[in-house]
Protein backbone atom coordinates (compact mmCIF):
# COMPACT_ATOMS: atom_id res chain seq x y z
CA UNK A 1 0.00 0.00 0.00
CA UNK A 2 1.05 3.44 -0.96
CA UNK A 3 2.16 5.69 2.05
CA UNK A 4 0.64 9.02 2.27
CA UNK A 5 2.17 12.18 3.63
CA UNK A 6 -0.77 14.67 4.91
CA UNK A 7 0.93 18.02 5.75
CA UNK A 8 -0.84 20.47 7.93
CA UNK A 9 1.22 23.68 9.19
CA UNK A 10 -0.16 25.09 12.26
CA UNK A 11 -0.90 28.61 13.30
CA UNK A 12 -2.85 30.69 15.56
CA UNK A 13 -5.97 28.26 15.23
CA UNK A 14 -6.92 27.15 19.02
CA UNK A 15 -10.42 27.25 18.09
CA UNK A 16 -10.60 24.88 15.11
CA UNK A 17 -7.51 22.87 15.22
CA UNK A 18 -9.25 20.36 17.20
CA UNK A 19 -11.81 19.24 14.85
CA UNK A 20 -9.19 19.36 11.63
CA UNK A 21 -6.94 17.19 13.14
CA UNK A 22 -9.47 14.98 14.09
CA UNK A 23 -11.01 14.82 10.60
CA UNK A 24 -7.40 13.69 9.53
CA UNK A 25 -6.57 11.20 11.93
CA UNK A 26 -10.02 9.28 11.35
CA UNK A 27 -9.21 8.11 7.42
CA UNK A 28 -10.71 5.00 6.14
CA UNK A 29 -6.90 4.79 4.49
CA UNK A 30 -4.81 3.78 6.90
CA UNK A 31 -1.38 4.51 5.52
CA UNK A 32 -0.82 8.17 6.36
CA UNK A 33 2.25 9.84 8.12
CA UNK A 34 1.05 13.24 9.84
CA UNK A 35 3.60 15.64 9.24
CA UNK A 36 2.14 19.02 11.94
CA UNK A 37 4.36 21.88 11.09
CA UNK A 38 4.47 24.23 14.31
CA UNK A 39 5.02 27.54 12.62
CA UNK A 40 5.29 29.15 15.96
CA UNK A 41 2.02 29.75 17.02
CA UNK A 42 1.60 32.12 20.29
CA UNK A 43 -1.31 30.40 21.15
CA UNK A 44 -2.43 27.01 22.61
CA UNK A 45 -3.04 25.08 19.58
CA UNK A 46 -0.10 22.85 20.31
CA UNK A 47 -1.49 21.99 23.57
CA UNK A 48 -4.52 21.14 22.26
CA UNK A 49 -2.60 19.44 19.05
CA UNK A 50 -0.40 17.30 21.84
CA UNK A 51 -3.54 16.40 23.95
CA UNK A 52 -5.67 14.54 20.69
CA UNK A 53 -2.29 13.17 19.97
CA UNK A 54 -1.81 11.45 22.93
CA UNK A 55 -5.46 9.72 22.90
CA UNK A 56 -5.43 5.94 23.42
CA UNK A 57 -6.93 5.62 19.64
CA UNK A 58 -4.24 7.41 18.24
CA UNK A 59 -1.01 6.12 19.89
CA UNK A 60 -0.23 3.99 16.91
CA UNK A 61 -0.62 6.57 14.39
CA UNK A 62 2.56 8.18 12.47
CA UNK A 63 2.65 11.68 13.53
CA UNK A 64 5.52 13.74 13.28
CA UNK A 65 5.82 17.22 15.30
CA UNK A 66 8.19 19.76 13.30
CA UNK A 67 8.80 23.08 15.31
CA UNK A 68 10.08 26.18 13.40
CA UNK A 69 12.43 28.21 14.92
CA UNK A 70 10.55 31.47 13.96
CA UNK A 71 7.28 32.07 12.11
CA UNK A 72 8.20 32.49 8.69
CA UNK A 73 4.12 31.66 7.03
CA UNK A 74 2.28 29.23 5.57
CA UNK A 75 4.10 28.97 2.47
CA UNK A 76 7.30 27.78 4.13
CA UNK A 77 5.93 25.77 6.66
CA UNK A 78 4.13 23.68 3.62
CA UNK A 79 7.57 23.57 1.95
CA UNK A 80 9.25 22.35 4.79
CA UNK A 81 6.82 19.63 5.86
CA UNK A 82 7.09 18.50 2.03
CA UNK A 83 11.04 18.14 2.30
CA UNK A 84 10.42 15.95 5.50
CA UNK A 85 7.39 13.79 3.69
CA UNK A 86 8.73 10.28 3.47
CA UNK A 87 5.41 9.56 1.17
CA UNK A 88 4.77 8.59 -1.94
CA UNK A 89 2.06 10.59 -1.95
CA UNK A 90 1.75 14.19 -0.61
CA UNK A 91 -1.86 15.81 0.63
CA UNK A 92 -1.59 19.13 2.07
CA UNK A 93 -4.31 20.76 4.31
CA UNK A 94 -5.10 24.05 5.96
CA UNK A 95 -5.49 23.75 9.84
CA UNK A 96 -9.02 25.15 10.17
CA UNK A 97 -10.71 22.98 7.82
CA UNK A 98 -11.62 19.27 7.79
CA UNK A 99 -11.85 16.54 5.26
CA UNK A 100 -14.19 14.00 4.56
CA UNK A 101 -13.44 10.07 6.58
CA UNK A 102 -12.84 8.60 2.72
CA UNK A 103 -11.12 11.77 1.24
CA UNK A 104 -7.60 10.07 1.10
CA UNK A 105 -9.01 7.45 0.03
CA UNK A 106 -10.85 8.56 -3.04
CA UNK A 107 -7.97 10.75 -4.22
CA UNK A 108 -5.52 7.75 -3.93
CA UNK A 109 -7.77 5.67 -5.66
CA UNK A 110 -8.49 8.09 -8.58
CA UNK A 111 -4.82 9.47 -8.86
CA UNK A 112 -4.13 4.93 -9.29
CA UNK A 113 -6.85 4.48 -11.28
CA UNK A 114 -5.48 6.93 -14.34
CA UNK A 115 -1.45 7.22 -13.46
CA UNK A 116 -2.36 10.75 -12.91
CA UNK A 117 0.09 13.65 -11.66
CA UNK A 118 -2.36 15.03 -9.18
CA UNK A 119 -6.11 14.86 -8.03
CA UNK A 120 -8.85 17.38 -7.31
CA UNK A 121 -11.46 17.09 -5.45
CA UNK A 122 -15.21 18.92 -4.43
CA UNK A 123 -14.80 21.50 -1.89
CA UNK A 124 -17.73 22.64 0.55
CA UNK A 125 -17.83 25.94 2.00
CA UNK A 126 -18.23 26.69 5.67
CA UNK A 127 -19.34 30.33 6.58
CA UNK A 128 -19.45 31.72 3.46
CA UNK A 129 -23.30 32.51 1.09
CA UNK A 130 -21.74 30.63 -1.84
CA UNK A 131 -18.92 28.14 -3.21
CA UNK A 132 -16.62 29.89 -4.62
CA UNK A 133 -15.32 26.15 -6.68
CA UNK A 134 -16.86 25.28 -9.34
CA UNK A 135 -18.38 21.76 -8.59
CA UNK A 136 -16.75 18.45 -10.88
CA UNK A 137 -19.55 16.53 -12.16
CA UNK A 138 -18.21 13.33 -12.34
CA UNK A 139 -14.55 11.48 -11.81
CA UNK A 140 -12.32 12.38 -15.26
CA UNK A 141 -8.59 12.31 -16.25
CA UNK A 142 -7.46 15.38 -17.85
CA UNK A 143 -4.81 13.95 -19.94
CA UNK A 144 -4.07 17.20 -22.72
CA UNK A 145 -4.76 21.44 -22.45
CA UNK A 146 -3.45 20.71 -18.58
CA UNK A 147 -2.98 24.55 -18.35
CA UNK A 148 -6.01 25.44 -19.99
CA UNK A 149 -7.65 24.54 -17.01
CA UNK A 150 -5.94 26.94 -14.47
CA UNK A 151 -7.50 29.39 -16.35
CA UNK A 152 -10.80 27.52 -17.02
CA UNK A 153 -12.29 25.71 -13.82
CA UNK A 154 -9.15 23.96 -11.57
CA UNK A 155 -10.08 24.67 -8.25
CA UNK A 156 -7.06 27.13 -7.46
CA UNK A 157 -5.94 25.88 -3.71
CA UNK A 158 -2.96 24.07 -2.85
CA UNK A 159 -5.18 22.15 -0.36
CA UNK A 160 -7.05 19.22 -1.13
CA UNK A 161 -5.42 17.59 -4.13
CA UNK A 162 -3.32 14.54 -3.69
CA UNK A 163 0.11 14.75 -5.51
CA UNK A 164 2.94 12.74 -6.28
CA UNK A 165 6.05 13.67 -4.14
CA UNK A 166 8.41 12.59 -6.69
CA UNK A 167 6.51 14.76 -9.54
CA UNK A 168 6.56 18.05 -7.39
CA UNK A 169 10.31 17.38 -6.23
CA UNK A 170 11.60 16.59 -10.08
CA UNK A 171 9.65 19.87 -11.26
CA UNK A 172 10.63 22.07 -8.59
CA UNK A 173 7.07 22.79 -7.53
CA UNK A 174 7.38 24.58 -3.92
CA UNK A 175 5.57 27.45 -2.11
CA UNK A 176 7.01 31.24 -2.95
CA UNK A 177 8.03 32.22 0.57
CA UNK A 178 6.71 35.96 1.72
CA UNK A 179 3.57 36.14 -0.79
CA UNK A 180 0.33 35.96 0.19
CA UNK A 181 -2.36 34.11 -2.73
CA UNK A 182 1.00 31.64 -2.78
CA UNK A 183 -1.54 29.12 -3.86
CA UNK A 184 -2.27 30.52 -7.45
CA UNK A 185 1.11 30.62 -8.44
CA UNK A 186 1.80 27.33 -6.77
CA UNK A 187 -1.38 26.18 -9.07
CA UNK A 188 -0.45 27.65 -11.96
CA UNK A 189 3.16 25.98 -11.85
CA UNK A 190 1.82 22.66 -11.26
CA UNK A 191 -0.60 22.68 -14.42
CA UNK A 192 2.59 23.53 -16.43
CA UNK A 193 3.94 20.91 -15.69
CA UNK A 194 1.64 18.03 -15.39
CA UNK A 195 0.56 15.73 -17.93
CA UNK A 196 -2.52 14.60 -16.44
CA UNK A 197 -4.72 14.85 -13.46
CA UNK A 198 -8.29 13.68 -12.50
CA UNK A 199 -11.34 14.95 -11.23
CA UNK A 200 -13.06 13.65 -7.73
CA UNK A 201 -16.78 15.00 -7.86
CA UNK A 202 -17.15 14.18 -4.05
CA UNK A 203 -16.54 16.57 -1.52
CA UNK A 204 -13.56 15.40 0.03
CA UNK A 205 -12.90 19.07 1.78
CA UNK A 206 -14.23 21.63 4.13
CA UNK A 207 -12.92 24.78 3.63
CA UNK A 208 -13.57 27.19 6.36
CA UNK A 209 -13.99 31.03 6.08
CA UNK A 210 -13.01 32.01 9.10
CA UNK A 211 -12.80 35.94 10.62
CA UNK A 212 -9.31 37.15 10.74
CA UNK A 213 -8.04 34.80 8.19
CA UNK A 214 -5.38 35.80 5.42
CA UNK A 215 -8.83 35.80 2.98
CA UNK A 216 -10.81 38.22 5.06
CA UNK A 217 -8.40 40.74 6.43
CA UNK A 218 -8.44 44.23 4.55
CA UNK A 219 -6.73 46.31 7.62
CA UNK A 220 -3.34 48.13 6.79
CA UNK A 221 -1.05 45.75 8.18
CA UNK A 222 -2.05 43.26 5.41
CA UNK A 223 -2.81 45.60 2.40
CA UNK A 224 0.40 46.54 0.98
CA UNK A 225 1.58 42.38 1.39
CA UNK A 226 -1.58 41.86 -0.32
CA UNK A 227 -0.96 44.27 -3.29
CA UNK A 228 2.40 43.46 -3.55
CA UNK A 229 1.46 40.31 -3.85
CA UNK A 230 -0.90 41.08 -6.64
CA UNK A 231 2.02 42.48 -8.51
CA UNK A 232 4.46 39.86 -7.87
CA UNK A 233 1.64 37.20 -8.97
CA UNK A 234 1.23 39.33 -12.05
CA UNK A 235 4.87 39.55 -12.85
CA UNK A 236 5.33 35.54 -12.36
CA UNK A 237 2.36 34.08 -14.32
CA UNK A 238 2.29 36.94 -17.87
CA UNK A 239 5.87 35.92 -18.04
CA UNK A 240 5.01 32.49 -19.59
CA UNK A 241 1.79 34.23 -21.63
CA UNK A 242 4.81 35.28 -24.10
CA UNK A 243 5.74 31.37 -24.78
CA UNK A 244 4.17 30.48 -27.94
CA UNK A 245 0.49 28.97 -27.11
CA UNK A 246 -2.47 27.73 -28.79
CA UNK A 247 -5.20 30.29 -29.70
CA UNK A 248 -7.64 28.76 -26.96
CA UNK A 249 -4.96 29.13 -24.32
CA UNK A 250 -3.89 32.72 -25.71
CA UNK A 251 -8.03 33.80 -24.83
CA UNK A 252 -8.13 31.93 -21.72
CA UNK A 253 -4.88 33.74 -20.66
CA UNK A 254 -6.32 37.51 -22.09
CA UNK A 255 -9.62 36.60 -20.29
CA UNK A 256 -8.00 35.74 -16.85
CA UNK A 257 -5.77 38.90 -16.96
CA UNK A 258 -8.37 41.23 -17.47
CA UNK A 259 -10.78 39.90 -14.76
CA UNK A 260 -7.59 40.19 -12.49
CA UNK A 261 -7.08 43.09 -13.34
CA UNK A 262 -10.03 44.43 -12.60
CA UNK A 263 -10.77 42.77 -9.21
CA UNK A 264 -7.35 44.49 -8.37
CA UNK A 265 -8.23 47.72 -9.31
CA UNK A 266 -11.62 47.67 -8.14
CA UNK A 267 -10.04 46.31 -4.28
CA UNK A 268 -7.76 49.03 -4.67
CA UNK A 269 -10.58 51.99 -4.36
CA UNK A 270 -11.75 50.22 -1.15
CA UNK A 271 -8.08 50.06 0.72
CA UNK A 272 -6.46 51.56 3.57
CA UNK A 273 -3.83 53.64 1.43
CA UNK A 274 -4.09 57.05 0.59
CA UNK A 275 -4.50 58.75 -3.61
CA UNK A 276 -0.90 58.27 -3.92
CA UNK A 277 -0.45 55.54 -2.79
CA UNK A 278 -3.55 53.71 -4.82
CA UNK A 279 -2.15 55.72 -8.16
CA UNK A 280 1.26 54.05 -7.58
CA UNK A 281 0.10 50.71 -7.51
CA UNK A 282 -2.54 51.90 -10.67
CA UNK A 283 0.73 52.55 -12.81
CA UNK A 284 2.13 49.57 -11.61
CA UNK A 285 -0.60 47.64 -13.10
CA UNK A 286 -0.46 49.73 -16.52
CA UNK A 287 2.11 46.72 -18.37
CA UNK A 288 0.09 43.96 -17.56
CA UNK A 289 -2.69 45.67 -19.92
CA UNK A 290 -0.03 45.52 -22.93
CA UNK A 291 -0.99 41.70 -23.47
CA UNK A 292 -4.66 42.73 -23.73
CA UNK A 293 -6.12 43.19 -26.87
CA UNK A 294 -9.04 45.79 -28.41
CA UNK A 295 -11.10 47.51 -26.22
CA UNK A 296 -9.77 45.57 -22.45
CA UNK A 297 -6.38 46.81 -23.94
CA UNK A 298 -7.27 50.65 -23.18
CA UNK A 299 -9.68 50.24 -20.64
CA UNK A 300 -7.18 48.69 -18.27
CA UNK A 301 -4.80 51.35 -19.25
CA UNK A 302 -7.17 54.02 -17.87
CA UNK A 303 -5.80 56.07 -15.11
CA UNK A 304 -6.37 56.00 -11.75
CA UNK A 305 -9.28 59.31 -10.87
CA UNK A 306 -11.46 57.72 -14.32
CA UNK A 307 -11.21 54.33 -13.04
CA UNK A 308 -12.52 55.76 -9.46
CA UNK A 309 -15.08 58.22 -11.28
CA UNK A 310 -16.36 55.52 -13.18
CA UNK A 311 -16.88 52.93 -10.77
CA UNK A 312 -16.10 54.44 -7.05
CA UNK A 313 -18.77 56.91 -7.54
CA UNK A 314 -21.73 55.36 -8.79
CA UNK A 315 -21.32 52.64 -6.19
CA UNK A 316 -21.17 55.00 -3.00
CA UNK A 317 -23.85 57.48 -4.56
CA UNK A 318 -26.05 54.17 -4.66
CA UNK A 319 -25.08 52.57 -0.88
CA UNK A 320 -26.21 56.03 0.41
CA UNK A 321 -29.67 56.25 -2.13
CA UNK A 322 -31.06 52.68 -1.42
Amino acid sequence: MALVSIIIPIYKVADCIADSLQSALHQSYQEIEYILVNDCTPDNSMEIVERIIKQKENAAKDITILNLAKNSGLSNARNVGLLAAKGEFIFFMDSDDKISRNCIELHLNAIQRYSADFSDGNVSIVGGNHNIFKPYSNEKAINDKILNSYFNYLHICGWNKLIRKSFILSNKIYFKKGMLYEDMLWCYQLCKASTSYVTIPDNTYQYLIRAGSITTLSNNRHAHKQFSSFLQLLSSITTEFKEPTSIELQSLQRHWINKTLFVIKTRLLNAPFTNEEKKFYFRNLIPFAGLLTGYNKYFQKMPYTLFKIIFYIPNYLFRKLR
